[in-house]
């Protein structure tokens, strides 16, 4: 099990409306660098249209798919 496991599974089952909290394990997900986060922080940006949600998740996208 890997570091990412267990924020994964964490991020998958917050609801959309703790954006707060996803958007810091979105980030957190992201510096970890596992890609296998990025299908979910690609789907709660399809959802979740909060401006500050945005601000974090979609840099930890980008990093995870470049």
């Amino acid at each position: 099990m890997s570091a990412v496991d267990p924020l994964l599974a964490l991020f998958a089952t917050l609801p959309d409306n703790k954006e707060e909290t996803k958007a810091h394990i979105a980030d957190a997900l992201g510096k970890l660098g596992d890609r296998r986060a990025a299908p979910a922080i690609k789907a709660s940006l399809d959802v979740i249209r909060d401006p500050a949600y945005v601000r974090w998740a979609r840099p930890a996208l980008d990093r995870l798919t470049r």
